[in-house]
């Protein structure tokens, strides 16, 4: 029993080092996006106006 045991052993491991050296194992690959048809334009903050402060008096 424990013969057998190693030999299924000493099979998974010879199988599982071949097939991490052989080919990589195939991978679903992912649906092909759509070019964009213009390029993103950045969106700016429309400038505001300066905040109007109260004239100081001059120092005496």
């Amino acid at each position: 029993m424990l013969r057998k045991f190693s030999l299924t052993l000493l099979l998974v491991m010879v199988s599982s080092m071949i097939a991490a050296c052989g080919a990589p194992a195939a991978q679903p690959t992912a649906a092909p996006v759509a070019p964009a048809t213009e390029a993103p334009v950045a969106t700016v903050a429309a400038p505001t106006e300066a905040p109007t402060v109260a004239p100081t008096e001059a120092p005496t």
